[in-house]
């Protein structure tokens, strides 16, 4: 069946050679530097991790084929670089124009620009630690004025969204910005902003482009990076003004919900005031969920009609007029997108709308001293026809873990339990462990994680 969907995984270009980092990574290879000096921090620390096909030169086309064709073979089709610009000048671009763009011809796969317009300070140096709560002082700025973006997207247009590999949104080339409060700062105001906006779509049609899908990151606070200059809480209704064509998410990074309660911004006291308030709800389902479960929540609240709802993670507000309408709208909208975004349908490969493929208890799993523990859980069978699956723990080297097999009915979910020993005199804390599912002989990696503290007072 032909998916009408694509996956994106986003590259960090930083496995190459790059002269103007150098200082950072002097032997020529890029940050492949701190990975070989990776050393452990904790007992059974597996450190330095390095990558099962070695220590790669990213620049190499060859290397990049490899990684293209791996990456097809796992689903994904669309590779999202981060791309720099700082003081007139690219930064990491040889990955993408040597690396990449050659390996892409003939594959079904395309790439497109996140510009990763933050602020660089001493992040990327090893040698020197970084104190967030501290002031950092940056090495290059990501802000630009007008007359330094305008080259630089007329540099863009002419090097890349032309390209056939390169991805499209309703026929438009796609350029996402990671920070658009550091660029609202460096062009002057939203005003200046939306201007420029306006003059990248045109100045893509007058160079034979459909246009220009500009896309934001999303985050829900004004960010760390120096410059970043707009008011907590303002950069969705920011987002609007701006005008952008779509939105996604660098790994959730700036997404810190917690808990799947439905809550409200704006307003007094959480409450929730007119359809102009934001609709805030948890980007991580911790608490489990499921297609219907909001509009299902709704209807048990509404039919409750309380006058005052507790989440245990805001404080207490009244319920005002409008309060059910938008919970069911969200209801419907969570569905919506779950629907058209996700392979949910009776013949395709899921775990549901949680994606959640098993479950490992106890989570935190304290013991006094090193010997033969058990864990229990459950995993489900993604398939809508009988599978056998098997399942393992993944853990540190020298740790031995049972391996079991499952008979699972078509999208059953079936409860197990599991030994994993680890060596003699081991201590550690809150060190992670994995639960490895395949399912079908298809390996889904590990679906869920458990904490192991060993021989430490448990808190």
């Amino acid at each position: 069946m032909k998916r009408n969907y694509d996956v994106a995984a986003y590259i960090w270009p930083s496995y190459h050679h790059e002269p103007r980092v150098e200082h950072f990574w002097p032997e020529k290879d890029g940050e492949w530097y701190t990975v070989r000096r990776g050393t452990p921090r904790f007992p059974g620390h597996d450190m330095p991790r390095i990558p099962l096909l070695g220590c790669q030169d990213e620049a190499d086309p060859k290397v990049m084929r490899q990684h293209v064709e791996l990456a097809l073979a796992h689903g994904i089709n669309v590779f999202i670089m981060d791309w720099y610009w700082y003081a007139n000048a690219p930064c990491f671009e040889r990955q993408l124009n040597e690396g990449l763009i050659p390996a892409l011809e003939g594959t079904d796969a395309k790439f497109y620009l996140m510009w990763a317009n933050h602020d660089v300070n001493d992040l990327w140096n090893m040698h020197v630690d970084t104190y967030w709560d501290r002031p950092q002082k940056p090495l290059w700025s990501g802000q630009v004025n007008r007359a330094e973006l305008e080259p630089m997207f007329d540099r863009i247009i002419e090097k890349y969204l032309p390209l056939d590999s390169y991805y499209r949104i309703g026929g438009k080339p796609v350029f996402s910005i990671f920070d658009y409060a550091n660029l609202v700062t460096g062009l002057g105001g939203v005003a200046p902003t939306r201007d420029a906006f306006d003059w990248m779509r045109k100045r893509c049609v007058a160079r034979g482009l459909p246009g220009l899908d500009i896309q934001a990151i999303a985050r829900s606070g004004a960010g760390v990076e120096a410059g970043a200059k707009l008011e907590p809480g303002s950069e969705q209704q920011t987002a609007r003004d701006l005008a952008f064509d779509s939105a996604t998410a660098y790994q959730y990074v700036r997404l810190v919900h917690t808990g799947d309660q439905v809550f409200f911004a704006g307003g007094e006291n959480m409450s929730y005031t007119g359809s102009d308030d934001i609709q805030l709800t948890n980007h991580v389902y911790k608490n489990g969920l499921d297609i219907g479960c909001h509009t299902d929540s709704y209807e048990k609240i509404k039919s409750f009609n309380p006058t005052w709802i507790a989440t245990g993670h805001t404080d207490p507000y009244p319920v005002n007029d409008g309060f059910f309408d938008g919970l069911e709208k969200g209801g419907k909208a969570f569905d919506s997108v779950h629907n058209a975004l996700m392979p949910l349908g009776d013949d395709d490969i899921h775990f549901g709308a949680e994606s959640q493929g098993g479950k490992l208890k106890h989570y935190h799993a304290h013991h006094e001293k090193a010997g033969s523990m058990e864990f229990w859980g459950w995993v489900l069978n993604p398939y809508p026809t009988a599978q056998t699956a098997y399942i393992s723990i993944a853990a540190p080297v020298g740790w031995s873990s049972e391996s079991i097999t499952i008979e699972l009915g078509p999208r059953e979910q079936k409860e197990f339990s599991i030994s994993l020993a680890p060596p003699a005199n081991t201590t550690c804390r809150r060190l992670p462990v994995g639960l490895n599912l395949i399912v079908g002989g298809r390996p889904f990696g590990q679906v869920a994680e458990a904490l192991v503290t060993i021989g430490h007072e448990f808190h």
